[in-house]
């Protein structure tokens, strides 16, 4: 597993973070999936799995902007 992203929000402390992970299901064939972690101090960790990036990174975009610190210009989201 690989961390793409990471964000901590400055007030609460919440953690959000983009992360791939790489599976081989055959000898010669590699499946990618990523997953969007949300982490906040005295709460279980949640996760949700995605097949494209593009959907994952969306997902990770929208959460950000949820608790604060993120702007969006056009499609480039810009994390502090």
């Amino acid at each position: 597993m690989k961390t793409l992203y990471r964000y901590t929000g400055p007030e609460d402390g919440v953690t959000v973070r983009l992360i791939e992970r790489q599976t081989i299901v055959q000898p010669m064939s590699v499946n990618t999936s990523f997953a969007v972690v949300i982490d906040a101090p005295g709460e279980v960790a949640m996760f949700d799995s995605f097949s494209g990036l593009e959907f994952a990174a969306g997902a990770f975009a929208l959460l950000v902007e949820r608790f604060g610190g993120v702007t969006q210009a056009g499609q480039v989201v810009v994390v502090p």
